[in-house]
């Protein structure tokens, strides 16, 4: 599967808005101003504007560069939604109910619960 590539002028034009957010954000924090992140975003988005097919290496390697990260991403969002949503949710389950009737009984005769549907040519075509 080919991954889907923004087309350059977009991709300049994005990076470039992303930087100067990024200054914004350092400036309203720390009162800050980086000239650099400022150079680069007016550079981008001019480079986006009148030859937008010099970032396409710039763009191919962004794009490299977020498969990976996306990659990595997704275990880390998967493994903390299990952790913190599906394993107290199982915990809490086990706590309110024995759905798998594991308690021993000494008064039982034995543990075998009776099926109360029978397999015939009628139920066979639905298992479930």
């Amino acid at each position: 599967m080919t991954p889907h590539r923004l087309s350059d002028r977009r991709f300049g034009l994005l990076i470039a808005t992303a930087l100067v957010i990024l200054t914004g954000v350092v400036w309203a924090f720390s009162g800050h101003i980086i000239r650099w992140t400022l150079w680069t975003s007016g550079t981008l988005a001019l480079t986006a504007l009148v030859a937008p097919a010099v970032l396409l290496p710039l763009n191919r390697v962004w794009g490299q560069i977020a498969m990976r990260i996306g990659a990595v991403t997704n275990y880390i969002i998967l493994g903390a939604i299990l952790y913190a949503v599906l394993t107290p949710v199982g915990w809490m389950l086990r706590l309110a109910r024995d759905s798998m009737a594991r308690k021993f009984d000494p008064q039982a005769e034995t543990y075998l619960t009776p099926v109360e549907r029978q397999s015939d040519a009628k139920t066979l075509h639905d298992w479930f």
